[in-house]
């Protein structure tokens, strides 16, 4: 699956939020395949990010081993880094049904979900979501 770097920094969060749950041992083993290549992309991108704050930022007085970037700067530092957040790069990993991961009761948030979807980590599979949601109403009634 082909996805932006800057996507892939987005769902950061959210990925490391499913890696920190409890999840049976077969998802939670497909989960850290998937996010150790995950991690090397955001590792490689966060060496870049490094890089380029160096090349345009200067050492914070107030803030020792602190460097920021001024807002002169920040139009010459975007430039180099918002094109390699556009980079797409082929994520070859398995992805994780849905319904694999709702036994762990994570309070995950739609747009959590959506970034998830998007990098290709979840994939909804409907047919044993509904089957779920079914033997949830029957277990209420």
């Amino acid at each position: 699956m082909k996805v932006k770097l800057g996507m892939i920094k987005i769902a950061e969060e959210a990925a490391q939020k499913l890696l920190a749950s409890d999840l049976n041992v077969k998802t939670a083993w497909k989960l850290r395949k998937a996010f150790n290549i995950l991690k090397k992309e955001l590792e490689d991108l966060e060496e870049v990010r490094i890089k380029l704050v160096n090349k345009y930022g200067t050492p914070d007085p107030h803030n020792p081993g602190s460097i920021n970037v001024s807002p002169e700067k920040l139009a010459d530092f975007l430039k180099e880094f918002n094109p390699l957040l556009e980079q797409e790069i082929e994520l070859k990993y398995s992805p994780i049904p849905v319904s694999e991961i709702l036994e762990a009761n994570i309070d995950f948030s739609p747009i959590q979900l959506s970034y998830l979807e998007d990098i290709g980590l979840i994939y909804d599979d409907v047919n044993n979501l509904e089957n779920l949601e079914s033997k949830d109403n029957s277990e209420e009634q």
